[in-house]
């Protein structure tokens, strides 16, 4: 209910600013009123074209300092692509664009008319008339948002202070998972991910060549249930580690484990002699596989989630790398692999991705 009445109330404010509007447009009328009623409201009309005017310029060179900052984090937050950050920051909605080639065209004609000189003297000889006409084109210009575009649309949504569901989910996924399973501390009776793996190890004469715990974080959020379909078959579960057992939440006996698996360094055929296989252990990070799940949902937040998917995603990966950061008996047990998932309409081979992890982590 108290998200239904927030509804409303906004639908409220839009009415009320264009009412407010309206009556200032008739006071700034009223500053200028001459005998003549034409006069009155062509000087009106001229007072309001070179207030939208100017504000429109301010406008656009915000727009174009957007844009320029934009590029320094092309490749980060862009992906490279030029036409994606003019997209993002040069934007107009329909309403903006309506007012913008109104206002361009109005001042055009304005300026090919001999009247042209006593419209702009009247912003010196009408000081609270041209007051008034700001803040008419302030307040209509807000009301239609047209500073809106997806750059201005993410820094407001993800300026809370560390209040957005990336973030969230990190904390909570750090908190109810990660730290439970990583590290030797807490009373839990396995001995941390680090003895885990060497267990296996001895277990299964196998040898793990980065003895941690491997967090996938695909840009998209799929993560299958089976990581062999996301390989084209390179990778298969190999076995499970130590479990971990405590009650929790309500929850007796609430279990915690993790897989290894298997990489085949030249893929499925393996007949190569130089073929040989890879164990490590790799899981996706579960919040994302929950956070799609929602996505494709039909309520109110699902459309929201959708068209922010990628800050949210990257943001969870930053949260998460944080907290692992702040806490030293965490972050030498695991590594988040943050990856772009699907590249030309295609996904990628997820242990290619992990293959180069390890030889970057190999050569440290």
């Amino acid at each position: 209910m108290r998200v239904i009445k927030n509804t409303h109330t906004r639908s409220k404010h839009y009415w009320i600013n264009y009412g407010i509007a309206v009556f200032l447009f008739l006071v700034c009328a009223y500053q200028l009123h001459q005998k003549v009623v034409r006069k009155t409201f062509r000087d009106t009309l001229y007072l309001h074209i070179l207030c939208f005017t100017f504000l429109m310029l301010f406008i656009l060179l915000y727009k174009f300092r957007l844009f320029v900052e934009e590029l320094f984090y092309i490749n980060v937050d862009h992906n490279g692509d030029f036409l994606n950050v003019v997209k993002d920051t040069l934007y107009f909605n329909t309403s903006s664009t309506i007012i913008f080639i109104v206002t361009l065209s109005s001042f055009m004609v304005l300026l090919t008319t001999e009247d042209h000189y006593k419209a702009f003297q009247l912003l010196q000889s009408q000081p609270l008339a041209t007051l008034l006409a700001l803040a008419f084109s302030l307040l209509l210009l807000h009301t239609v948002d047209i500073l809106g575009c997806r750059a201005t649309n993410v820094n407001r949504v993800f300026s809370t202070g560390g209040l957005d569901p990336g973030t969230a989910m990190a904390g909570s996924y750090f908190y109810g998972y990660l730290k439970i399973v990583l590290p030797a501390s807490g009373g839990i009776e396995r001995a941390g991910i680090l003895t885990a793996l060497e267990k296996y190890e001895a277990i299964n004469s196998v040898k793990i060549p980065i003895k941690k715990l491997f967090i996938l974080i695909p840009s998209s959020s799929y993560i299958p249930t089976d990581l062999k379909e996301v390989s084209d078959k390179w990778m298969e579960a190999s076995g499970l580690l130590d479990t971990i057992t405590l009650d929790r939440a309500g929850v007796i006996n609430r279990t915690y484990h993790n897989t290894v698996y298997r990489i085949r360094s030249d893929g499925p055929d393996m007949t190569s002699p130089s073929s040989k296989s890879v164990y490590l252990a790799v899981e996706g990070a579960t919040p994302l596989k929950t956070f799609l799940e929602v996505q494709d949902q039909s309520h109110r937040y699902a459309l929201l989630y959708r068209e922010y998917n990628k800050e949210i995603v990257q943001n969870f990966c930053k949260a998460l790398q944080n907290l692992l950061n702040d806490n030293p008996d965490c972050k030498d047990y695991v590594e988040l692999v943050y990856y772009k998932d699907i590249v030309d309409n295609k996904r990628v081979n997820v242990a290619h991705i992990l293959l180069e992890t390890i030889a970057k982590i190999q050569k440290l």
